[in-house]
């Protein structure tokens, strides 16, 4: 993947992070199709192929967003997991072990200034970076049929 492609990958984290938290985890289908042409238009592309893919990211992010403790920051609870979502997925090129996932909790955890996520969060998490490992495989794919 060249840079560009790296770009869009990090465009589409942080647009779906802004789309989770300005509709606070709730959003109609025609918000939905807005998100959606939004996305295009800053190329990312919206394909058959990716759609799911896309809408996998957003909603993992959801799940965090709305089970995340209303204590803390939830604008920089977001920014955070998307900033780390986005190394861990670079830096590792989609792979990682156990080491390297407790190592991303430990890192997340101490940058937020947590003291402790709840296990639904961590689990949350999880999807996030899961589905997002699947949208940048699939990123990845498609530029290198082009």
């Amino acid at each position: 993947m060249d840079k560009d492609e790296y770009n869009i990958f990090r465009v589409f984290i942080e647009l779906s992070r802004d789309f989770v938290e300005k509709h606070n985890g709730v959003w109609s289908h025609a918000q939905w199709q807005e998100f959606l042409s939004i996305a295009e238009k800053s190329g990312i592309p919206v394909v058959a192929g990716l759609e799911s893919y896309l809408g996998d990211v957003v909603e993992s992010m959801k799940d965090f967003y709305t089970h995340l403790d209303r204590s803390i920051g939830i604008t920089n609870a977001m920014m955070n997991m998307a900033e780390h979502t986005i190394r861990m997925i670079i830096d590792t090129n989609g792979v990682w072990d156990q080491v390297k996932w407790d190592n991303f909790i430990s890192d997340y955890q101490y940058n937020k200034v947590l003291l402790e996520l709840r296990d639904e969060s961590i689990a949350n998490l999880g999807r996030i970076l899961e589905a997002s490992r699947i949208f940048y495989e699939a990123l990845f794919n498609l530029y290198r049929s082009r």
